[in-house]
């Protein structure tokens, strides 16, 4: 790990506690978008919340965080890809929705 994402990563961390301290939270969510289409989600357990935090930054991503009615919800995104505003990161949902577009232009879903 090289001093500077040392540095930013433990910068990330101290932003994110001051987070929590003020806005604290029982469940968590990651939900990580790939692009614009349906993310992956998952369920973490909140004792591992700053590693997931700290193994995302590694590998990249960006990452950000909500609390709504005591849920956390980390929202993990490409770089270079559109931020997903936190309504879609709430209810999961695809930034765009791909099969409504293509069904649109005429292709079937094959239904």
């Amino acid at each position: 790990m090289t001093p500077e994402f040392s540095a930013k990563l433990s910068q990330k961390l101290q932003a994110f506690r001051q987070f929590v301290a003020e806005d604290p939270f029982t469940t968590c969510r990651l939900v990580h978008y790939i692009g614009v289409g349906k993310p992956n989600s998952i369920g973490v357990p909140t004792h591992e919340v700053e590693q997931q935090i700290s193994g995302c930054l590694a590998e990249g991503f960006l990452v950000d965080w909500h609390v709504t009615e005591g849920r956390l919800y980390l929202c993990i995104q490409e770089p270079g890809c559109p931020i997903p505003p936190w309504k879609k990161v709430i209810a999961e949902e695809a930034l765009v929705d791909v099969d409504a577009l293509l069904r649109e232009a005429g292709f079937s879903d094959g239904a």
